[in-house]
């Protein structure tokens, strides 16, 4: 049975204050959330009350992690926001923090076998 666009289940990963989520919360439930910082979680809860924010996703085993048909993931935003970077090292992007995040969702989706899925303008 094919499900609709408002049935699929999400993920979000690198949440940060939960920008993402709100994009697609009209397509799907999201079912799992995580964001290391504190102060980016105690804003994602006030923006989605009763939501679980779990910490550093390389500490959470991924058996423990909800089932789910969506992986999203925050693009790291330090790099580029003078509130995340020190002025001796404005405007250089943090290879490292992209790598990591893109090998995290690697692992995950790797995990849970899932196929790559081209974005399209169609959601039906």
């Amino acid at each position: 049975m094919k499900k609709s666009k408002t049935d699929s289940t999400f993920i979000d990963l690198f949440a940060c204050i939960g920008g993402l989520r709100k994009a697609f919360e009209p397509y799907g439930k999201c079912v799992f959330s995580s964001e290391l910082n504190e102060y980016s979680k105690k804003t994602y809860c006030q923006n989605f009350p009763g939501s679980l924010v779990s910490g550093n996703i390389t500490k959470i085993n991924a058996k423990e992690i909800p089932d789910h048909d969506i992986l999203l993931a925050g693009f790291p935003c330090q790099p580029f926001s003078l509130a995340g970077v020190s002025k001796k090292n404005y405007w250089i992007p943090n290879l490292s923090s992209l790598s990591f995040r893109f090998f995290s969702c690697v692992a995950l989706i790797a995990f849970f076998k899932r196929d790559p899925i081209v974005p399209s303008d169609d959601l039906s």
